[in-house]
């Protein structure tokens, strides 16, 4: 099974985003997909996430915590390697050729600190040469308050880390916008789109999956046939194993 095998598979064709998500995509460097999973199905892949990140949690210095490789731990998770609208995002930006990068866990604790502002990609690129394109999936509500993602419109453009730009990528920018919506939804954007999650000031957890998509030749984030085991290779179904490369 090729990689075109998959995208026939799952009925990826130029009419699976809409012209606006394509042109957020273009223009703003960002888009936000509605109703990708229903409210139960976000709500269970939080129960489930949250029965493994004490033992597999990493604390990050802003007090926030992250957990790699979710693909590795519930069935439940395969369906944001092969959701249709999210492939169609990834080979809007990139081109036909991607493979899957990775698939994390992170949280945004109460209290927990507003990031600087970043780019998903080690090295300044030329602009149009892109290499990653990100999603984050909300199984919270996402709102101003609890750490909703910014995005900096248009961004993605410079082809720039936002660190060789500003001279400050802790402070808010001018034109940012958050990232805010009901449990289900995802904003897809480009990884070269400065952003970065905010302060979380409510008394509850701000908890979504990140789900990586590079450019085919590029090494995953995550290496897959490393990490992944037996056990959840033989369990995943021949799409995901094209996207992942087992």
């Amino acid at each position: 099974m090729t990689l075109d095998d998959v995208i026939q598979f799952l009925g990826v064709d130029e009419n699976t985003l809409t012209a606006e998500e394509k042109n957020g995509l273009d223009e703003d460097g960002f888009t936000i997909l509605r109703n990708i999973i229903s409210p139960e199905t976000a709500r269970e892949m939080g129960e489930i996430s949250d029965r493994f990140l004490e033992k597999h949690k990493r604390l990050k210095k802003d007090g926030n915590m992250s957990m790699f490789n979710m693909v590795e731990f519930d069935p439940i998770f395969e369906q944001c390697v092969l959701n249709p609208r999210l492939l169609a995002a990834a080979i809007h930006v990139l081109g036909p050729e991607i493979i899957y990068s990775a698939l994390n866990f992170k949280v945004i604790v109460p209290g927990g600190k507003k990031q600087a502002l970043h780019i998903d990609w080690e090295k300044n690129i030329t602009p149009g040469d892109w290499k990653v394109v990100n999603s984050v999936w909300f199984l919270d509500e996402f709102t101003k308050e609890n750490g909703g993602t910014r995005l900096v419109p248009g961004s993605h453009k410079t082809g720039r880390h936002a660190g060789g730009l500003l001279d400050d990528t802790m402070a808010d920018h001018p034109d940012q916008v958050q990232a805010v919506g009901p449990a289900g939804s995802v904003v897809v954007y480009n990884g070269h789109t400065w952003h970065s999650s905010m302060p979380n000031i409510t008394d509850k957890p701000r908890r979504a999956l990140h789900s990586i998509y590079y450019i085919a030749g590029e090494k995953q984030f995550s290496d897959q046939k490393e990490l992944l085991s037996d056990e959840t290779k033989a369990r995943l179904t021949p799409q995901a194993k094209v996207l992942l490369d087992v």
